[in-house]
């Protein structure tokens, strides 16, 4: 199922999208994740289309890119989600909450 995914996920065309809610039917959705300091990486956006969601390809998609962040060799990954919503999902991949961040 994940390669799959992946099949998907690198057929994927710029599309456009709104909230983070992808509208290009060509996609199940993305991530993005970038090696930040040391063995330390961070994943800043996630999103999986809206008609697919609640389907478990988010999970799927976490779990691949954990594997793939401990092939690179990382240690730690922090997680930079604005997303009030998506908290719960995160504690189930097993996030903690740590800092919050605020703006003016």
């Amino acid at each position: 199922m994940v390669k799959k995914l992946l099949k998907k996920l690198s057929s994927f065309e710029k599309s456009e999208y709104s909230d983070n809610k992808y509208t290009s039917e060509n996609s199940f959705g993305y991530i993005n994740i970038e090696k930040i300091r040391g063995k330390t990486w961070e994943i800043s956006n996630i999103s999986i289309n809206i008609d697919l969601r609640k389907k478990g390809y988010g999970k799927k998609l976490i779990k691949h890119t954990f594997k793939f962040m401990k092939k690179q060799g990382a240690t730690g990954v922090l997680l930079n989600s604005p997303v009030e919503e998506a908290t719960g999902f995160w504690n189930k991949m097993g996030f903690r909450d740590v800092n919050k961040r605020m703006k003016l």
